[in-house]
């Protein structure tokens, strides 16, 4: 029988940038008002909502605005951004790290870098991988 297979954690320290928290609340300090269809509304500070979109480098809009087409471009860019940097889930020896993009060798220095202090594979623009590439990288883990 083989062992199950170990789960990596979507997030933690070498993988902060694969989630953002996006929010449209009440403004930071104060909370907002505005008028919508002739009505007054507040909106309570959204505090707790800025602090999510801070830790997870997100956007925050104001629900007070009167621009929602902005609102929904930031946003919307954002979720469709393609990555340039994958973070790796265990400490790589950089001498024996090979990436392909389906199926396609890339190579360091001319596709992409390591970055070491990351533990992550940043491509460089000239070499971006298309959206929904199957990206790998094979390498040995560094003993520490």
């Amino acid at each position: 029988m083989e062992p199950a297979p170990t789960r990596q954690p979507a997030r933690g320290a070498a993988n902060t940038q694969l989630f953002s928290f996006h929010a449209i609340a009440g403004d930071v300090p104060n909370g907002c008002n505005a008028t919508v269809n002739g009505v007054q509304i507040a909106a309570e500070v959204g505090k707790r909502y800025m602090e999510a979109v801070t830790r997870s480098s997100g956007i925050f809009r104001s629900i007070c605005t009167t621009d929602w087409g902005t609102i929904a471009t930031d946003i919307g860019l954002d979720a469709f951004t393609v990555r340039s940097q994958f973070f790796l889930t265990r400490t790589c020896d950089p001498t024996t790290l090979k990436v392909t993009v389906n199926g396609n060798l890339k190579t360091a220095g001319v596709d992409f870098d390591y970055d070491s202090a990351s533990n992550s594979i940043i491509f460089k623009a000239s070499a971006m991988p298309p959206a929904g590439a199957a990206i790998v990288a094979s390498y040995d883990a560094a003993c520490l």
